[in-house]
């Protein structure tokens, strides 16, 4: 422990002071300040824990998890208060479940910004347009909402965020963003009424899992070999180059294998890969970064606004003109890097499972779970479900690693999904559910 004290918000109830053993005595006391006003804490137990001294003191009802306090001690050693196990308590789920809308919401008129953090004390919005940067403070709302109207058109801005929880500010991705610039230096603020508008609609399928024929395969892998531009992208996949024995190429060929449906391994934004030099490094997708937002690594163009998500429409417009509907495999169960993703600088502690001992779990063997169990991590998945469904007119979603999600996540993924298309289908890896439901459904 580097400081003399730290001090954290473990629960609605109590106040965690750690105390370095070099400063601590019979008789210590904590004090709590907000704006000058200095506040004794109550002293409920203590006692001594490997390198320093634990002391509980009784939480106090007016503390705002969003504003900024400072605990000190009779010898004026100081910490600021930082939220710890409370994220992760019944009654932080209740007070800051929010079911409003996130991310931009874009006219052309003006431009909503909203980012959920119940324990941020401070973000703010950096705008970038034409080498100009603009940095706009948001303010807090309600239900966890930070919040920013800017008042003109915002249309192709760049966009990121700086977010304070605890000491500084972390620059982070805005984790509902659906468009981004090369390898997610920026996300964009874009106008979704001029993206690529499909024209096929879905092929008919009757919705039961058994009628279904399904063919998986990669972006890259299934079109690195074409001798054009285009390979390795999506749309290299509508290319038709057919070899010297007149056989097919992308989705020609996968056509005349009678399938219904077209697995693509992970086409969201995932990590490990350059966008720009797409050579430099291979990886399969299963690197979540970027949810909502086509890989660039799979863009002809990354750092246009539209351009891939526009390839990706075009291309599964194509494949309902073929007959082939298209399921997206989807990885909810760990990100690519825990200390990069947006959620883990937003509420510390949250978005990941921990072990008893307060590690990070490794179910996954990738180091660290996403806890879908938490009703905001839960409502991101299904928001990233319903999106492609509704946007991208995905036909189902393969699930990997699916037993580390939980039931109830699972079963209210399928719900929503039904009232989209009734016909979209789930599935995905075997193995233990992390949680058992009184649903009706089977997994």
């Amino acid at each position: 422990m580097q400081d003399k004290i730290q001090a954290f918000i473990d629960s609605y109830e109590s106040i965690t002071i750690l105390v370095n053993k070099s400063i601590n005595n019979p008789n210590k006391r904590f004090y709590i300040s907000d704006m000058g006003n200095k506040t004794e804490l109550e002293i409920l137990a203590s006692y001594e824990e490997y390198a320093f001294y634990k002391y509980i003191a009784r939480f106090i009802p007016s503390i705002q998890l969003y504003k900024e306090y400072i605990v000190s001690d009779e010898d004026n050693n100081s910490t600021i208060l930082r939220s710890g196990s409370i994220i992760r308590t019944p009654q932080f789920e209740y007070l800051f479940r929010y079911d409003g809308p996130l991310g931009v919401e874009y006219t052309k008129e003006k431009s909503i910004f909203r980012i959920w953090s119940p324990v941020a004390k401070e973000i703010i919005l950096e705008l970038h347009n034409n080498g100009k940067i603009e940095k706009i403070n948001l303010y807090y709302t309600d239900n966890g909402v930070w919040q920013i109207d800017v008042e003109k058109d915002l249309e192709g801005y760049g966009y990121i965020y700086y977010v304070r929880t605890f000491d500084k500010l972390v620059k982070i991705n805005d984790p509902y963003a659906i468009s981004s610039s090369s390898n997610g230096e920026l996300n964009y603020v874009i106008d979704i009424n001029k993206l690529y508008k499909m024209t096929n609609k879905k092929p008919y399928f009757s919705g039961k899992y058994t009628d279904s024929i399904i063919y998986e395969a990669s972006i890259r892998d299934f079109t690195v070999d074409l001798n054009n531009e285009k390979k390795g992208t999506f749309l290299g996949l509508l290319e038709n180059n057919p070899t010297k024995n007149n056989i097919p190429t992308g989705l020609e060929y996968i056509k005349e294998l009678g399938i219904t449906h077209l697995q693509l391994l992970p086409t969201y934004d995932f990590g490990g890969v350059d966008d720009e030099k797409k050579n430099k490094s291979y990886n399969w997708g299963y690197n979540p970064e970027q949810y909502f937002i086509p890989c660039g690594w799979y863009s002809m163009n990354p750092n246009d606004p539209y351009s891939r998500i526009n390839e990706l429409l075009k291309l599964i417009d194509k494949a309902h003109e073929m007959g082939i509907r298209i399921v997206m495999d989807v990885v909810f169960n760990h990100v690519y890097k825990y200390e990069l993703f947006a959620f883990d600088h937003l509420v510390p502690g949250y978005f990941f499972r921990v072990e008893a001992d307060g590690r990070l779990s490794n179910a996954t063997g990738c180091g660290n779970v996403i806890a879908t169990e938490r009703y905001m991590a839960s409502r991101f998945v299904i928001d990233v479900l319903k999106f492609y469904a509704k946007i991208y007119n995905v036909s189902g979603f393969r699930f990997d690693l699916m037993g580390l999600l939980d039931i109830d996540t699972l079963n209210n993924a399928y719900e929503e999904l039904n009232k989209i298309d009734n016909t979209i289908m789930l599935y995905g890896e075997g193995g233990s559910p992390y949680r058992q439901s009184q649903g009706n459904h089977l997994w």
